[in-house]
């Protein structure tokens, strides 16, 4: 599921500039580094999971930087995701994170 965490607004006029949007499916071509364990490759949903499960592994990754999301001020990328996948009940990044 493609979950849109952050949206970037021109101050000046309005204009959507930019979107920071997730994809929590587990595929071949949506792996990243594993945090606690820089050799290995991981799927997305499993690092968001170590990040929630131990939030020291989180430190330079960007996760814990403030969100521009209206719907969640002052909360961390990380949150929002979170918060978004339980809103949009994406059942499978659910099942993954025990939320």
């Amino acid at each position: 599921m493609w979950i849109t965490i952050e949206t970037i607004v021109d101050a000046d006029n309005g204009n959507v500039i930019a979107k920071h949007v997730v994809d929590t499916i587990v595929s071949p071509a949506n792996q990243v580094i594993n945090p606690a364990n820089q050799a290995a490759k991981i799927d997305f949903i499993q690092a968001i999971k170590a990040y929630q499960t131990t939030p020291a592994l989180m430190v330079g990754t960007g996760w814990d930087q403030i969100a521009k999301n209206a719907g969640y001020p002052g909360k961390t990328l990380l949150d929002v995701l979170l918060a978004e996948i339980v809103r949009l009940n994406d059942a499978p990044a659910r099942a993954v994170l025990g939320i």
